[in-house]
């Protein structure tokens, strides 16, 4: 009939979206540990970011000497991965250590938790007294002096720490809570040392 039809290709279909990078396989985790931030509540108040990551650093300076075969990952790096992940104090619990350990790419994390409460003050005084020396031409009388006090109080807290290490399936391989002996306000530091030279990522 002189009629003519043109049949036009189907358009391609539309780029599937790229793909975010696979997890690190169980090989690739073994052996290595991530230190999360420390939770730090004073008072019942959450202390600010800084002072979390501070213990996270000197857990880091702690285990990093003495990691035997274990791979610490920097607190930095730790932060940064948590950080491009959408991942912080808020809504951490949302994920699993299961969760954690893929997206940090590690065999364990370590999670601690410090709660420091302000308790008795402790007071200190103490008193002079200065004796003047006798006039030379009234022996007969009494010599006379000044005396001086002064008084300073301390504040005195109470510690606690909980640490615990889980490994790349969610399950706690060490768990321990301990109160600090002391009463100083960087107590914290002395229970850290005793709980991570007792947890299993210690060598000697």
């Amino acid at each position: 009939s002189g009629r003519t039809e043109t049949v036009n290709e189907a358009r391609s279909a539309a780029p599937a979206p790229a793909t975010t990078a696979p997890a690190a396989s169980t090989v690739d985790r073994r052996n290595k540990v991530a230190i999360l931030p420390f939770s730090f509540t004073q008072d019942g108040q959450p202390a600010a970011p800084q002072v979390s990551e501070e213990i996270q650093n000197e857990c880091y300076a702690l285990l990093s000497k003495h990691a035997g075969v274990y791979n610490i990952l920097s607190p930095r790096g730790t932060n940064v991965a948590l950080a491009k992940a959408g991942i912080n104090s808020n809504n951490m619990l949302n994920y699993t250590m299961a969760d954690l350990c893929q997206i940090l790419g590690v065999e364990y994390v370590i999670e601690g938790m410090v709660t420091q409460n302000r308790t008795s003050q402790t007071n200190y005084g103490n008193t002079t007294y200065n004796e003047k020396e006798k006039d030379k031409n009234k022996d007969d009388k009494k010599s006379s002096g000044t005396s001086s006090s002064y008084s300073t109080s301390t504040q005195n807290f109470q510690t606690v720490m909980d640490l615990k290490i889980y490994n790349d399936k969610s399950d706690i391989i060490y768990n321990q809570n301990r109160k600090a002996f002391w009463n100083t306000q960087d107590a914290y530091k002395n229970v850290l040392e005793y709980l991570i030279k007792r947890s299993p990522l210690y060598t000697k």
